[in-house]
Formats: structure tokens, sequence, C-alpha cells
């Protein structure tokens, strides 16, 4: 920032990295003037100082803000100005307009006669922005600035839309909710949100505490059916205010809401470190514990727009009723919203979106967070962050902040600095920084972080290796699912031994894994790609993709019989059995959603199996529906699969009445409701294999492998990986590899062997090193 070179220079911090860590601090006093007439500001008068940020006397207090575009003032006009140690320099006006907002406090303090001095870190100020060495310093630190601030203001802005309403409101019903949960009519007393959601283990859970396990993501079907007797529980006499006539302000607060402030990575980051957090807007200002219950309350209201209204409906059908799947919520609002209330009618309209996406996307790591066991590695972040799992796209400046604003709350920062690398490099490119941050999570044990990197078909920043993912880009979460969720582990028995190791200090050298090749892409059929549109709705596609599944089983088996035809002692892959169960197993990887939503591996006993069954057995009466229109394709498409449906013959009898040119009966193809939750969740899992190819190898192991994939390609499995990973044979580059240098493809599914069975078979996995480039 211009300006301020001389002023660093008189109040300079150590940057020693074996000294203690040193940060500026800005002191505002009051009473001060700041009128140099009607409509001019005066700037406001600070000073500058060098403390020790660990000093335990130290005591302070940090500002959380948007930083906006550079200000280019108007001809005739200046940039607001700032007086620091006597000296002024130019700043931008969202600054100005949060440290004019502290001002006003601290006048509002004086005539009170309490204190009326601040101190406070304000990064645009206290950090030499010019200074690459100081600034890389600063930013590491910067986790730990927040987390020792006594308060740390987030200013949203001056008033506008009628904010002011929208932090009157909230701060009026997040402590009507607070006091149902803590039993104080003080609430802001206490610094940390979460804390007041507890009860002894006396008094059992608070209802907050009931309202926050069952909108788990584990939970949501649950919470679906106890809605109605959980909001009256919490919230009597807000839902008599509020709800019959529609009279929350939902527009204000969705204005409020949507600012910019939210979508930022590094603001995420401070007030999710911070221990107290004052949210201020205008002159305005709410306890950020009291917000954080006053969003209870907001998807409460969200509940009751979506599904709580529908049950006045005696006519509503009773599968959209208690199931509430997706297409039975769109179905049922349809079918009923002309019989609501304008109250109800305008709740469920300004509701549906996911406005408050960001600030709920806070809560939740914030508890995570400041919770006894912090989980948030850098690798769980830095996954959920970027394949949308939390359903946010947050903002950033420059592109490695993609790395750093998610840093600071990772709790394994620490370790990776220490024993893996882990650096801030300010100065360099996001290759460099990318990199560094997936090599150190990788040589901690991530592995599974190659699933992040599975190549999109968008070109890679220069010298980038293919084994670390482009954070720019929107990333696919991992098909099998994250490592900590899966059960999933194809190097069972073989994920500890031989760590991944670095053979030079370039920041783009190849890492070397331990592993053993399963087999080599044999034949691979067209990409499976619905794309945004689930597969329910094409059913066409559909169609071609089980037949493509079908045709490689069938391939699985003929590969077999000419490696018997060579070797008659060869153990066979797959069992007969085992081939015939393929046709519905790959399909969805082996994976299903069970009633909580949450996906699970249907290997691991016989009841996920023949759920999954049920379900690809629904599926094909639905597809069979569909294809009336087209005989022949459809003729084509059930003889090549040849499945005959348990239990049931309607399906048969459909496809002989059609065979034979007879119009099929009205009730050929009537699916039971037991059937439903099968074939949703069959649907949701064909819909996660978005972007693979079903392929047969050269040894006659099947299954999904990316759609970048090619013949020749090798299908491989590192020791503590969860997934197999495709790769592809490098012969020249930069390095001179050892005729083992692969690049990443992305992650596979390999029917038969995703929980070990591969690695565990004496004499045939053969391990050695890989180096992956």
């Amino acid at each position: 920032m211009p300006g301020l070179t001389d002023l660093y220079k008189v109040v300079p911090l150590s940057l020693d990295p074996k000294s203690e860590p040193q940060i500026r601090l800005l002191h505002i006093s009051s009473p001060q003037s700041t009128s140099k007439g009607s409509n001019v500001s005066a700037p406001i008068q600070c000073t500058l100082s060098v403390h020790r940020l660990r000093d335990p006397k130290l005591k302070f207090a940090a500002l959380s803000y948007e930083w906006g575009r550079p200000y280019k003032p108007k001809p005739g006009h200046r940039a607001p100005e700032l007086v620091v140690n006597n000296k002024t320099i130019p700043i931008q006006p969202n600054l100005d307009h949060a440290l004019r907002h502290l001002l006003r406090g601290l006048q509002q303090a004086a005539v009170a006669k309490t204190t009326a001095k601040l101190v406070i870190w304000v990064d645009a100020i206290c950090i030499n922005q010019n200074d690459t060495r100081e600034k890389t310093n600063q930013v590491a630190l910067m986790a730990e600035i927040y987390g020792r601030a006594e308060t740390t203001y987030g200013w949203l802005g001056l008033a506008s839309d009628k904010s002011d309403v929208a932090m009157a409101v909230l701060d009026f019903v997040g402590r009507k909710m607070l006091e149902k949960s803590s039993g104080t009519s003080s609430p802001e007393k206490k610094p940390h949100g979460f804390s007041l959601f507890s009860r002894s283990r006396k008094q059992g859970p608070s209802p907050l505490e009931e309202f926050e396990a069952l909108t788990s993501g584990a939970a949501v079907g649950e919470w679906n059916r106890q809605y109605p007797d959980k909001l009256l529980t919490i919230a009597p006499d807000l839902v008599a205010k509020y709800i019959p006539n529609a009279s929350f302000p939902v527009v204000e607060c969705q204005d409020l809401l949507s600012r910019g402030y939210w979508n930022r990575m590094w603001i995420q980051q401070e007030l999710v470190i911070s221990r107290n957090v004052v949210l201020c807007c205008g002159d305005a200002r709410l306890p950020l514990n009291i917000f954080e219950a006053s969003l209870v309350f907001l998807m409460l209201l969200m509940h009751h727009a979506t599904y709580g209204v529908m049950t006045k409906y005696k006519d509503q059908p009773n599968r959209a009723k208690n199931q509430l799947t997706a297409r039975g919520q769109e179905s049922a609002v349809s079918n009923n919203m002309s019989k609501w209330s304008a109250a109800e009618r305008k709740n469920y309209t300004l509701l549906s979106p996911g406005w408050d996406a960001e600030a709920l996307v806070l809560r939740h790591l914030r508890r995570r967070y400041h919770q006894a066991k912090n989980d948030l590695s850098l690798m769980r972040l830095v996954s959920e962050a970027y394949s949308n799992s939390l359903g946010v796209r947050y903002e950033v400046s420059r592109h490695e902040d993609r790395i750093y604003g998610l840093s600071g709350m990772a709790c394994d920062i620490p370790r990776l600095q220490k024993e893996f690398g882990f650096r801030f490099i300010y100065g360099g490119t996001c290759a460099e920084a990318y990199t560094n941050a997936t090599r150190a999570i990788i040589l901690s044990g991530g592995v599974d972080m190659l699933a992040l990197a599975s190549g999109s078909g968008s070109p890679k920043i220069e010298r980038m290796p293919s084994w670390v993912p482009d954070f720019r880009m929107p990333m696919r979460r991992p098909r099998g699912g994250f490592p900590w969720e899966t059960s999933f582990c194809v190097s069972k028995g073989f994920n500890i031994g031989a760590k991944a190791r670095v053979d030079s200090h370039e920041w783009d050298a190849p890492i070397t894994l331990t592993g053993c090749i399963v087999d080599t892409v044999g034949h691979m059929t067209e990409p499976w790609a619905p794309g945004s549109i689930s597969c329910r709705l094409q059913s066409h596609q559909t169609t071609g993709f089980l037949n493509d599944i079908s045709n490689i089983v069938w391939l699985a088996g003929e590969r077999h019989k000419q490696i018997l035809k060579s070797n008659p002692s060869a153990p066979p892959i797959y069992s007969k059995a085992q081939l015939e169960a393929a046709k519905y197993r790959i399909p969805v990887a082996d994976q299903l959603q069970g009633k909580t939503s949450q996906v699970i591996s249907a290997s691991c006993g016989s009841s996920g199996l023949s759920f999954l069954s049920k379900g690809y057995h629904s599926v094909m009466r639905e597809l069979d529906s569909h294809m009336v229109s087209d005989t022949k394709s459809y003729i084509a498409f059930r003889t090549s699969v040849g499945v005959k449906y348990p239990g049931s013959t309607q399906a048969d009898t459909f496809f002989q009445q059609l065979k034979t040119g007879q119009p099929p009966s009205s009730n050929s193809l009537t699916a039971s409701q037991d059937e439903f939750n099968a074939k949703d969740s069959y649907y949701n899992m064909m819909d996660r294999q978005d972007g693979t190819r079903p392929f047969v190898g050269d040894k006659g192991y099947i299954g999904l492998i990316p759609q970048l994939s090619e013949r020749g390609d090798v299908i491989a499995i590192f020791r503590g990986a969860r997934f197999p990973y495709v790769l592809r044979k490098k012969r020249s580059g930069r390095y001179r590899y050892s005729g083992k240098g692969y690049e990443l493809v992305g992650e596979a599914y390999v029917y038969g062997i995703m929980d070990g069975e591969y690695v565990q078979k004496k004499g045939l996995a053969k391990w050695e090193d890989f180096e992956l480039v």
C-alpha cells in the first residue's frame, strides 16, 4: 500500500524463525474529532506498535472485513485516509467504514465512562503487503492471531436494504432460541455459540442438541419425520409469531446473508477460529453465537416451508409425505401449492433456495473446530471445500489462498510443517503452493488425496504434476466417497509399510509410492456421462450404460475361457455367481444410499447386496416402461441383459407381450412401494459414477475407470490407499525416469478387489515403486 514504506521502517518486525513471533497492532483512542466540515470526515488518528504475539498480558481485538477491489477515486475526490504515527496513508473505503464504526463504539463507551481505547489487528495496516518475506511470515501466524484475539469484529458493511431490520430480528430470534437452551436472558456473556447448546448429562440433550442431531447429514430422513413436534418443542412462541402470517422479514435476511462478505475464503477462516465474534453492520451489532442460534430458526422456517406445510393436506400421496425424496417433494409442492395460504406460498418461495449456505457452513465448521476433538485436517478441509461437499464456492484474490485460507483451521498443520515440509509460499506460483500442500498430505499418509486429482480434461497449470489437484477448478467428490467415510480399502492388511517419498528438492519433483499392478486396461465402452441431469430422466442413456456393463461382464467370461485354453490350471477371477451379480453391482460401484441418506458399501453384507439387487430390478422395470415406444431397441436390450425378476413375473409378462406385438396390460409394470427406496438409491448411486467407462482388463478384471483412460493404461493399488488408481506410462519429461514413471489418470472401481481381496491372495500382489509425475 503506497505511503506505508517509511512507516514500517519505524516499526519493524523480527522475522527470525527462532525468535518469538511478533505482530503490529493499531491503537485507536477516543475522543477525537472526525469532522472537517458538514460533508467531509477527518482521518482517524491512531498509532502502530510492535508486540510479542504470545505475551500473556497482551490483549487485543481483530478485524474481519472484505477488502474490496482497489479504489479509484473519481475526479475531484480523494481516497479515504488514516493517520498512523503522524503519517497520512490512503486506505480502502470499506476499511474506513469499519474503523469509523468501531470509533463510534469507543465514543459511546467514553460517554458511558468505560474503556475508550481499542487495540486491534488489521491485516491491511499491520502487515507490509509489499514485503513478500514479511507477508509469508505473518500469514502463517494468522490462525494464532485470530485465535488469541479477545474479540473479532466482523464488518458486514454499511446499512442498506433494511439490513437494520434483519439485524434486529436475528438478534431477537437468536436470543429467544438460546434462552430455550441455556436458560439465561444474557446469552452473549458466553463466548462460544456451541457451548450454549449443551446441558448437563442429568438433564439430557437440549432441544437445540436434538435439532443438531436430526439435521446432521446422516439423519435428515429422521428429521423430516419428526419435524412438526420438534418445531413446536424448540420455539412455540416464535412459530406463533412468524409462521402463520409470514411476518418474518425473509427478504431482508436474504439480502444480509447474500453479501459478498460471507463467501470470502479468508473470512470463513477468521470467523471459525476466533473465540468471540461480534458481527457489525451499519450501526448494529450482533454477537455471533446469537446469530448462529437465529440460523437454527431459519432452518426450522425452511423445513416448515418445504416439508411441514405438506402435512396439512390429507390427499397428499403417502409416498411423498413419508419418504420425502427430492422427486416426491417437488411433486407434493406443485400438486398442493394452489391450496396454500399466501403466507405459506411466500415462505416456500423465498426460503427454498440455499441463500444462507455460507452462514450455515460457517456454523458447521465453527462447531467442529472448537469441539474437544478437532477433526478438521487439511486433507478434509480441502476435500470438502473443493468437491462441493459443503455446498459453497469461496472467493479468493490469489489462487494460492485456496490452500492458505483453509490451513489455519487445520488441526494437523504443525505436524505437516514440522515433518512433511508444508510451508506458506508467497511470491511463487499457485502450482508451487498446490504441489507443496498435496505432497505434504500424501507424505503424511493421505494417499487418497490422489482421488481429487482425477483428470477432468481441462488443462492444468504449467509444470504442475498429474497427482496434484487443481484447486482453481470445481472438483468431483471421489466416487468411492471420502477416505474417512468409505468402507472400501483395496490395500487392506497392507496399508502400512513403505512410505511415500520424494527424491529431489525441486518443487515439481515426482513422488514415489509403493504399489502393485492389478491389470492393464483392455476393452472400454463409451463414457457414462449423465452430467447434471439425473440418469432417471435419461432412460435411453441409462439403458446404454447398463447394456455396456452387461457386455463387459460377458467379455470377462470369454476372456477367462481364453486364459484357460493356454493355462488350464489358472484359477478364475470371478465365479459364475459373481459375474451374474456384477450386472447390478458395477453400475453403482457397490454403493447404496441407506435410509439416512448416508452412502455405504453394499459389499459389507448380504442385506446390502439384496438391496442393490432390488434397486436394479426396480430400475429395469422403469426402463421397460420407458422403452415401449422403441420396441426393437427394447427387445435387443432385454435380450442382451437377460435378467429375470425374482419373485415377480410382471416384467417378463410385459416383455413377452411386447415381443409378440400384443398391447401390454396396464398393470404389467406396477412397482411395489417397498422397492421405491431401493430404486431411488440405485439411481442416485449411478449418478455418482458420472464420467466413468465400463472396462475389462487383459487379465479379465472388470469395473469402472475414468473417462480419460486409454487402452494400455495400468490399474494399480498403492499401500495405504482405499481406492485403486489408473496410471499411464510416462516416457519423457524433465526428469530421467527409472522406467517406472507414471502420470495419474484417476480413481477407479474394480469389481471384486475393493475390500483387499487382491492384495490378500498369496502370490498375486508384486510390490514395486511407482514414480508419479
